[in-house]
């Protein structure tokens, strides 16, 4: 079942008359395509469209339009980007019944079809005119007719225009009364007119309802139907596809947009990759993605960055475009690391084969990837156009020859290729070539240090292939191409072998043995930690990942201990629990901005190499440096759990309760992770906060320590506005009244430990009257001690209510 039914299936007006297509009515209809019989004329007609080139970035208030046949989620997609970045949402079909009193049926029935399409242009022009800027605008297809293409194009050419496409049996989900193969031809048959008037397109994937909803669809669609804007089972399914589509949008207008960041829980993921250190990128073959013969979670662990390769070989399929972007959209629902698109062809044969190279290359860009591989054996007159319509797309050039040149690296030609990326425009370059003896190894260490290569501004990679090119990897630090080591067949399988491509386990086992990398120690401290999962976690992950350290849990009492493992010379770094979340920030040199105004941090790293002044690094440099052992310097703390529970917030939300100026979150408790918490709501935007603890001076002086700091303006992302501010409360107990002037809250987060040490466990539960949201929320319980509790209880018995509980193994 899918979770875009809800909205995709609405109409805004009456319905099609008796028999026209449920997916375009022939009122609607451009000439011929709700004809079956005319499908291949129009098709035929619409193979000479050219993609609109991209004038990207656009402006980041310039408005979005959707577009696309009916039942493929435009108005859903609509509706949350409106309410997720507060713009205006405009419908063509809305506007034409406004300007005219009549719908598009009853007009053309009444006035004819010329009469008709002149006023349907002339809302179209004037819709678009009138909300150039803020605003999200949904088309209907009959807006393609006659000279609407045209205004659509033109309109493209300063805004982002997405072509939203859909699988045939998510489309068939909605709209049951045409065949799957049906829909398939109308979708083959419209893409190209679509194209022809877009500058990007997103794949819908049809996401599966929850588990707790399947049992009854029928009751879910007339649940929604009658209440589109409270949360069911489609529209909490829509979670996956909201932060998928937001996404995209942030990619289309760039990293300066004044939007939110998708990725923003992690802090990594804001560091791009050539500032970073070795990093890898596992191959994935649109072909496995699309077979479901690959495990993503699995295929992606260890790397940092995901490289989505069409063999240009293979291209035997008349839908080859919809394959790339069906494996594209599986791909970017399945993971938050950055994805590379990569159509690969063999070298021998691109003479013939560069028009094709460059229309799919055109084609991947219009998925809004965040790295997009441009082929350098492609000639000048295409990488041209190809780079200047990029937009915010990180341009990788490369060059992976399939043969060693005679000279091998010492080749004037991999110098050349290297300046001719810099003279385009490129934001990186990598070239590749077989290494037949050793010597190669040494020959690429030559090449990364010659005198031409290091004044060159773009970051490179250069490793060899085949078995005598394993040791080079090691040594390159940017987009080493890594074997997700799963069973491949087929050409690309028969390349990779050729190659002999290391998994990311066993190209970071190297960096161990090569003393690149170091072992290590981490720890976690507590009064009591014995029950921690994080040593199982952590091990587990430095197993994947081919990582030689060791996570252990320490309980002491003692911040004597903390201090004596601290100066160990493998010491790597310690999560920190209670009672020293707040007690160890004295003995620390520093702390990131996020912990100082917490108050706590709950990760204290070593420092082994000072600043030229002496003084603690940046936070890029302590992340990035820190796989050796040697004496410590200093000492550093970070908050996490803050991004923890944002995280946990963020994906419990529904679409319903998207954070607004009137939303309202309740903290329970008043120590560390409470502190934790409130932080974590503001950067969410929240902006009424209230606080209950047991103790009344506790949960008053964290309230007045997050109002000082709101004042002072010293919250990152916060703007002070003496009108909208954010205001911390404080409820005196459970059982107090709700204060009449706030809203129901949509976010509750219990930092209430179920145990404490030598304790019996804390059995409570919320107030009811906190429950009363019409659209459900959710209820962050930070503790794991036990996997049921009275909260855990209460809060899951209410799930078709729309309230989603998360606990600490969540976070």
């Amino acid at each position: 079942m899918s979770g875009l039914s809800a909205t995709s299936a609405r109409k805004t007006g009456p319905g099609p008359s008796r028999g026209d297509s449920p997916l375009i009515s022939r009122s609607n209809t451009p000439s011929g395509v709700g004809n079956p019989e005319a499908t291949d004329r129009f098709t035929d007609r619409s193979k000479k469209s050219k993609f609109v080139p991209r004038n990207a970035p656009f402006h980041p208030s310039a408005s979005i339009v959707l577009i696309g046949i009916r039942g493929v989620g435009k108005r859903t997609l609509g509706v949350l980007a409106a309410t997720t970045y507060g713009r205006r949402l405009r419908d063509t079909e809305r506007a034409f019944q406004e300007a005219t009193g009549s719908s598009s049926s009853s007009y053309r029935q009444s006035q004819g079809h010329q009469v008709y399409q002149t006023k349907r242009n002339e809302v179209l022009k004037d819709l678009l005119d009138a909300n150039s800027n803020g605003a999200v605008i949904i088309c209907s297809f009959a807006d393609l007719e006659g000279a609407g293409v045209g205004i659509i194009r033109d309109f493209s050419r300063t805004h982002p225009v997405v072509h939203v496409v859909r699988d045939a049996a998510g489309i068939h989900e909605c709209i049951t009364a045409l065949s799957e193969e049906r829909i398939n031809d109308l979708l083959v048959a419209s893409s190209p007119r679509m194209r022809a008037c877009s500058n990007y397109e997103y794949f819908n994937l049809t996401e599966p309802l929850p588990d707790v909803w399947k049992h009854s669809p029928s009751a879910t669609q007339e649940h929604d139907q009658q209440n589109p804007e409270q949360p069911s089972g489609r529209t909490l399914a829509l979670k996956s596809v909201e932060r998928d589509f937001m996404r995209m949008l942030r990619n289309i207008a760039g990293k300066d947009a004044n939007i939110p960041a998708h990725s923003f829980n992690y802090p990594l993921s804001q560091v791009s990759l050539e500032r970073r250190t070795q990093t890898l990128a596992v191959r994935m073959n649109v072909a496995d993605v699309l077979t479901s013969a690959s495990d993503i979670d699995q295929m992606q662990v260890g790397a940092d960055c995901i490289e989505l390769v069409f063999d240009g070989d293979s291209d035997k399929s008349k839908s080859v475009f919809q394959d790339i972007a069906r494996a594209f959209a599986t791909v970017r629902r399945a993971t938050i690391l950055p994805i590379m698109i990569h159509i690969r062809h063999k070298q021998h044969a691109l003479d013939s084969a560069m028009p094709r190279i460059f229309e799919l290359v055109e084609f991947a860009l219009r998925l809004s990837p965040e790295l997009c591989a441009f082929n350098f054996f492609l000639r000048d007159e295409y990488l041209t156009p190809l780079l200047a319509s990029k937009g915010s797309c990180i341009a990788v050039g490369v060059m992976e020859l399939e043969t060693r040149l005679a000279q091998g690296w010492k080749s004037d030609l991999c110098k050349e290729q290297l300046q001719r990326a810099t003279r385009l425009g490129c934001s990186s370059f990598k070239i590749t070539m077989p290494a037949t003896a050793v010597g190669d190894v040494f020959d690429i260490d030559r090449f990364r240090r010659d005198e031409q290569v290091v004044k060159q501004p773009l970051p490179l990679a250069a490793f060899g292939t085949g078995t005598m090119g394993l040791l080079s990897r090691c040594f390159n630090t940017y987009l080493t191409a890594v074997d997700p080591a799963v069973q491949r067949q087929g050409a690309f399988a028969d390349r990779l072998e050729q190659q002999q491509c290391s998994t990311a386990k066993t190209l970071t086992q190297s960096l161990f043995a090569n003393s690149i990398f170091e072992p290590l120690r981490y720890f976690v401290f507590g009064a009591d930690v014995s029950y921690s999962l994080s040593p199982a976690m952590h091990n587990a992950a430095y197993e994947a990942c081919g990582m030689q350290y060791t996570y252990e849990a320490r309980s002491t009492n003692s911040l004597e201990d903390l201090k004596v493992a601290f100066k160990q010379p493998d010491f790597g770094g310690a999560s920190v629990a209670q009672p020293f979340k707040t007690t160890v920030m004295p003995i620390l040199h520093g702390a990131s901005p996020h912990a100082t105004i917490i108050g706590a941090v709950n990760t204290v790293i070593p420092v082994r190499e000072l600043s030229r002044d002496g003084n603690i690094p940046d936070d890029l440099t302590l992340i990035t440096r820190r796989h050796q052992q040697g004496a410590v310097k200093a000492f550093y703390g970070f908050n996490t759990d803050w991004i923890g529970i944002r995280a946990c917030i963020r994906r419990g939300l529904s679409p319903a309760n998207t954070v607004r100026a009137h939303s309202t979150a309740v903290v329970c408790g008043a120590g560390g992770m409470a502190r934790a918490a409130v932080y974590s709501l503001l950067s969410l935007g929240v902006k009424n906060i209230c606080i209950c603890n047991r103790t009344l001076n506790h949960a008053t002086s964290l309230a007045d320590h997050y109002n000082a700091i709101i004042s002072a303006g010293s919250i990152p992302d916060l703007e002070p506005s003496s009108n909208d501010q954010p205001r911390v409360h404080v409820l005196p107990a459970l059982s107090s009244p709700w204060p009449q002037d706030l809203r129901q809250p949509t976010m509750i987060v219990s930092g209430i430990p179920r145990q404490e040490a030598g304790q019996p466990p804390v059995q409570y539960s919320l107030p009811e009257e906190w429950l009363k949201s019409t659209t459900g929320g959710v209820v962050l319980e930070l503790a794991y001690r036990q996997a049921a509790s009275p909260l855990a209880d209460q809060i899951r018995a209410k799930a078709r209510q729309g309230w989603i509980f998360m606990d600490g193994i969540d976070m």
